[in-house]
This record gives structure tokens, C-alpha cells and sequence, in this order.
């Protein structure tokens, strides 16, 4: 039998604050159990556009009991790839630590003459946009490490890293529009594309683009 879901009747269980760094939108976030509670990054939008990552825990999955004062995980400086900001978190718990995929958005740069933009569904508005996968680690929701970006020359983003390796490797779903593509490694470093799993149906609710949910 399908399970029946029903929605949680206190929802939404986060909302904006008047923080500048999440006034706007708090959304799309990752889960994971911790410490016997449930710790849930998500994604925050505040008076300047730029996605960072809050940090909220609850006992039940239901009920927030606490809250970071300020964002736990931000674009870095030095990389031009998340200057817009980083989206989306996705957690897998793997060996001890939390890996967490997300989506480092930015725009191309602007290049001289005789060069080309590349093409492709993030430019179809006139706007050159530029997103990558990126792949970080934490232990302790405190303290993050960074693991550098996947397939770091390809738009793609949707990305959810499976819980096991298999055979020795690590595999990744993950979506170069508008098709979910399957990729593994052996190191998480460095990334071998197998190509595409999945289409969108033509006619269908999902006929424009497909993307994984959420790792778990």
C-alpha cells in the first residue's frame, strides 16, 4: 500500500526573521539526524539576494527549538563561482562525517571579443547564469569543510550523493538540464560522468526539466 501523507498542521515550521541575512525567504533545506535531533540547514535569502545557510535543530522533526543568530555556511570570498550564492543543501551522512551537495550560483563573467557564453537553459532569459555543484563536510554542523566543485566546467546543480558506496565507489544523481545524469568517484575529488538515467515526458506534468529530491 502507498503510505498516506498528511501535512503537518502547524507548518510553515520556519519562517523569515528580521535578520538581514534571512528577511526574505528561508526554504529548501537539507536534513539529517544528530546528537539524537534533527538538524536541518536551509537555505536564506536577506535584503541582498545572496543565498547562505541558517542552522535550526528540533526533537521531533516538527518543532524548531533552536536557531542560529547568523548564517553557518556562506559564499567564500575567494570563489568566484558562489559570489550569488550558495543554494540548496543537501546532506548524506558517509564514513563518519556529513556531506553535503549544493549549488554554487553565480554569472559568467563578462569576456572579450570573439568569445562565447557558453549556451544553455540558464542563459534562455538574457541573463548569462552560472551554476555549479559544489560538495562540502561538516561533523559537527559548526565547523565546514570545503571539497571543491563537481564537474566544475558544466552547468548542472540537483545534486544528491548516495548514503553507500557501491563497489567501492561513490555515486551521484545530479541534473545537467533539463536530464537527471548518474556520476561516480572513487575519491570524491575527482568525478566520471555516466550520463543520463532519466528524461522528463514529454506532454507530462514534467515535461521541462527533472531533478533528484532530496538524498534520503
Amino acid at each position: 500500500m502507498t503510505p498516506k501523507l498528511r501535512r503537518y498542521e502547524g507548518n510553515p515550521i520556519l519562517t523569515p526573521t528580521s535578520r538581514w541575512w534571512e528577511a526574505r525567504w528561508v526554504f529548501n533545506c537539507g536534513a539529517a539526524i544528530y546528537q539524537g535531533k534533527v538538524y536541518l540547514l536551509y537555505r536564506a535569502q536577506g535584503l541582498d539576494f545572496i543565498s547562505r545557510w541558517g542552522l535550526a535543530t528540533s526533537d521531533d522533526g516538527l518543532r524548531i527549538v533552536s536557531r542560529s543568530q547568523h548564517p553557518v555556511f556562506e559564499p567564500a570570498a575567494h570563489l568566484d563561482q558562489e559570489r550569488l550564492g550558495c543554494e540548496d543543501p543537501r546532506i548524506t551522512p558517509l564514513g563518519g562525517r556529513f556531506y553535503i551537495t549544493y549549488t554554487a550560483a553565480s554569472v559568467y563573467p563578462a569576456i572579450g571579443p570573439g568569445r562565447r557564453r557558453p549556451s544553455g537553459a540558464f542563459s534562455r532569459e538574457g541573463v548569462p547564469w552560472r551554476v555549479r555543484i559544489g560538495l562540502a563536510s561538516t561533523r559537527n554542523f559548526r565547523t565546514f569543510r570545503r571539497h571543491g566543485f563537481i564537474f566544475p566546467k558544466v552547468d548542472d546543480k540537483d545534486a544528491a550523493l548516495f548514503p553507500e558506496k557501491i563497489d567501492g565507489r561513490y555515486y551521484l544523481l545530479h541534473r545537467i538540464y533539463p536530464d537527471i545524469h548518474l556520476a561516480y568517484s572513487e575519491d570524491l575529488r575527482h568525478w566520471r560522468n555516466l550520463g543520463v538515467l532519466m528524461k522528463p515526458r514529454p506532454g507530462m506534468w514534467d515535461s521541462e526539466r527533472i531533478g533528484a529530491g532530496a538524498p534520503q
